[in-house]
């Protein structure tokens, strides 16, 4: 007859074993969306897994908590394909936003070279506008 520890022991090693297939499906998974992504994009791709690759190895989350936000929620090309089915150019957009400057910004965020971000003045009034037209990348 199997003791209690034994059986335990048994589980944790199922445990592990299913952890491990799943980091096998998500590589899986990273393999699909990097053959995906158009070839403009797969730098700024490569970039954004180097960075959760490298947080991971300095601090592999000893709390349990995650460190950092995914990147990648935003979809450039959907946020330029909003701006254009609403008639407006990037600098339209950018002084309607803040300053015609802001223009600059927003080509970085529909050419995939950065994403934006909510922390920021113009990030978060970019978001806000794309979340007014019907999008909302980060659930704000």
């Amino acid at each position: 007859m199997t003791n209690i520890a034994d059986k335990v022991g048994e589980a944790k090693t199922g445990i592990e074993e299913a952890k491990l297939n799943l980091l096998d499906v998500y590589l899986v998974k990273l393999r699909d969306v990097y053959t995906a992504v158009p070839p403009e994009l797969k730098d700024t791709f490569l970039s954004n897994l180097e960075q959760i690759v490298v947080t991971l190895e300095q601090n592999p989350c000893p709390t349990g908590r995650s460190k950092f936000k995914m990147p990648g929620l935003y979809d450039p090309y959907q946020g330029r394909s909003i701006r254009e089915n609403a008639g407006l150019s990037a600098e339209d957009l950018g002084e309607t936003l803040s300053t015609k400057s802001a223009y600059r910004q927003i080509y970085r965020y529909e050419s995939g070279e950065t994403s934006p971000r909510p922390t920021t003045k113009i990030g978060k009034k970019y978001l806000l506008w794309l979340k007014e037209q019907g999008y909302n990348p980060y659930n704000l």
